[in-house]
């Protein structure tokens, strides 16, 4: 399990490490803060569009290689081409606007590429431990290996590597970082593939949604009525009745009226949903046990995620009280750099709170159930913040983002639990 796990870890090295240095990079390359935040932004859309794509694909792929892998594959090439065109952006074109187009390209593709790619190595997860005693298992530990992927990317973040000979050789701090992280995901991701046994997929095995007869059922209800002959008779008899009664409200016009309105509104929302983008029509029709998880899990991940990215210049701007667009050697951009290292240390303790939470956490969830360990846990994230932004201090900040790593270790293991058991149990009730 550890070693199917080691690609996510990779995957997690690589981001922590990379949205550690990211965000100060492109404000000391000549970025303001609207043009920064479009920049992260536009990744993520890429992800809300292509993601479900890239599921859908993956459930239908019948590659010989299996369903999961080769879309692991490709998408690791783009992180790869990604984490070396961010280091040597200024290097690889001419002009001080090419370079900042050619790094924001470089932060767009990493920022998908590294988020898409974990969605084929969760559903490799599932796939090899369903209807197995390791369900719940595999993504503990899952979720200690994105917290030691974690550790890994602050501590090569947090250290000043400009001081050594090998940092100065390779280029100084950034180059270093990036290089290393390039190595270290190789690495990792052919431990994966060493010991992953994928078997090709087959017809009879198909878990496209649309066969999902829950979703099915749902799908049903937004068609048009065209096919309801009955409905359509009954409908024609009413209406010629309510013609007698023009002016009168009786039960049968009233229900006449509701038969109407129900085939109008039925016609103009199935036209409406054949138009939606693909993700948009899969979010409307997925079970409603899954769309209960989908709604907290966004907020929660959209909390956390904007932690990870903007703690480090918070530190450095708000605690150290540095400025990032003043030249290199002046005292007040080496606060900021400062500022930006030990940020990493503060992200460094949440990601080893999270990992130790991840461990303890089926102890809770046989305690106090999956519920109350869901909210406490994602509790302690908006108290952490809150205090945060009361007292800026560099101790009590760094203390307050150890704390963060519950609701880290919260949401990287309780709803991929929660998926892999309503799966299992409704193949379950299917086959009996």
């Amino acid at each position: 399990m550890i070693l199917l796990n080691a690609v996510v870890c990779g995957v997690e090295i690589c981001d922590c490490a990379s949205f550690s240095y990211i965000p100060p990079m492109l404000l000391k390359a000549g970025y303001s803060e609207v043009p920064m935040t479009s920049v992260l932004a536009v990744g993520n859309v890429f992800c809300l569009l292509l993601i479900p794509v890239i599921g859908n694909a993956s459930d239908r792929s019948r590659n010989p290689c299996g369903r999961r892998r080769p879309f692991i594959l490709g998408l690791s090439l783009l992180v790869l081409i990604s984490m070396i065109i961010i280091p040597y952006h200024d290097s690889l074109s001419t002009g001080h606007t090419g370079s900042l187009i050619l790094l924001g390209i470089g932060v767009i593709l990493f920022d998908f590429s590294h988020q898409a790619c974990l969605t084929p190595c969760e559903a490799l997860l599932s796939d090899l431990t369903l209807n197995s005693s390791q369900q719940e298992q595999i993504f503990v530990v899952y979720s200690m290996m994105v917290s030691l992927g974690g550790i890994v990317g602050y501590l090569i973040t947090a250290l000043d590597w400009r001081a050594t000979v090998v940092g100065d050789l390779i280029g100084g701090q950034d180059k270093f970082v990036f290089t290393t992280l390039t190595g270290i995901y190789l690495v990792l991701l052919l431990v994966t593939f060493a010991v992953a046994r994928e078997n090709p997929h087959t017809m009879n095995e198909s878990s496209d949604v649309s066969e999902n007869p829950d979703i099915t059922v749902q799908n049903s209800e937004i068609r048009p009525l065209s096919s309801e002959t009955n409905t359509h008779e009954n409908l024609n008899r009413e209406i010629q009745t309510t013609t007698h009664f023009k002016w009168s409200l009786d039960l049968q016009s009233f229900h006449a009226f509701l038969l109407l309105s129900k085939y109008f509104v039925r016609n103009a929302s199935s036209k409406i949903f054949s138009h939606l983008p693909e993700p948009i029509r899969d979010l409307l029709t997925v079970p409603y046990a899954v769309r209960k998880l989908i709604y907290p899990n966004f907020f929660g991940w959209a909390g956390v995620v904007g932690f990870n990215l903007y703690f480090t210049d918070f530190v450095g701007q708000a605690v150290y009280h540095g400025d990032p667009t003043l030249p290199e050697n002046t005292t007040l951009r080496g606060y900021y750099d400062e500022g930006v290292r030990m940020g990493c240390w503060g992200l460094l303790l949440h990601c080893v709170v999270s990992i130790l939470y991840a461990y303890f956490v089926e102890h809770l969830i046989e305690k106090v159930g999956m519920r109350i360990t869901y909210a406490a846990g994602m509790t302690t994230f908006s108290v952490a913040m809150l205090a945060m932004a009361v007292y800026p201090n560099i101790y009590f900040v760094t203390t307050m983002a150890a704390l963060t790593g519950v609701a880290y270790g919260t949401l990287t293991t309780v709803p991929y639990i929660l998926v892999t058991l309503y799966h299992s149990e409704k193949e379950a009730s299917s086959s009996k």
